[in-house]
């Protein structure tokens, strides 16, 4: 009677188990997770945990790897933005010290009073100097350009026409702004600033100060 047992070489082999998978907390970092990756580990054969292992320590290796290239990458940003930021205030600082230089030589060159001294005149009429006039700021101090009055002292009204026109426009300009548009050499004016024709023709210097703010040119 033959044997019905099967040949032991043709029996599968044991299902070999691992009990030395080790799983890096900085791999997983919940307990939940690692509890739950532990219950399948333990039904991988020894090669299958062996290469699981192997990709697991190199996880440390890349996640360090991803780390250095983003701060590397976040120090080049902000590297970019300091250079950048200081680009800028140097180009700032340039423009205030130039702008600074000009306020200094239009002063030096126009007649102007005190801010009190205008004030003191403007309460001889319905004026009001900060409202109807420019008022030009400069190292903590208020000046009063004198071509804004006429030969009796008084603001002219040709002056707080004018102004006042200039101040329609958007954004409202600074006075230095202003200022800096009256003593610009204009095409429509024959090369002339419109401070020199306002006294001649204050007409024309309006209506190009209309044309002027109504196309943003100030």
């Amino acid at each position: 009677m033959s044997s019905t047992s099967t040949s032991p070489a043709l029996e599968p082999p044991p299902r070999q188990l691992t009990p030395s998978v080790k799983i890096s907390d900085d791999a997983i970092s919940t307990t939940s997770s690692r509890r739950t990756i532990k219950a399948y580990f333990s039904n991988l054969s020894i090669e299958q945990a062996s290469i699981l292992s192997r990709v697991l320590a190199q996880i440390p290796a890349i996640l360090e790897g991803v780390r250095n290239k983003h701060l590397e990458q976040t120090r080049t940003a902000m590297r970019e933005a300091f250079e950048l930021s200081i680009d800028t205030i140097n180009k700032l600082n340039a423009q205030a010290w130039a702008t600074e230089r000009w306020h200094e030589a239009v002063l030096r060159e126009l007649s102007y009073m005190t801010l009190t001294d205008a004030a003191a005149r403007c309460e001889l009429g319905p004026w009001d100097a900060r409202l109807d006039l420019l008022v030009l700021a400069h190292q903590g101090r208020s000046h009063v350009p004198a071509f804004q009055f006429d030969s009796n002292g008084a603001p002219a009204a040709a002056w707080i026409t004018l102004i006042a026109e200039l101040r329609r426009a958007k954004p409202i300009p600074a006075d230095w702004d202003i200022l800096a548009w009256l003593l610009r050499p204009h095409p429509l004016l024959n090369g002339c600033a419109p401070l020199h024709i306002q006294a001649t023709n204050p007409q024309r210097v309006r209506q190009l100060a209309y044309a002027n703010r109504r196309e943003h040119l100030l």
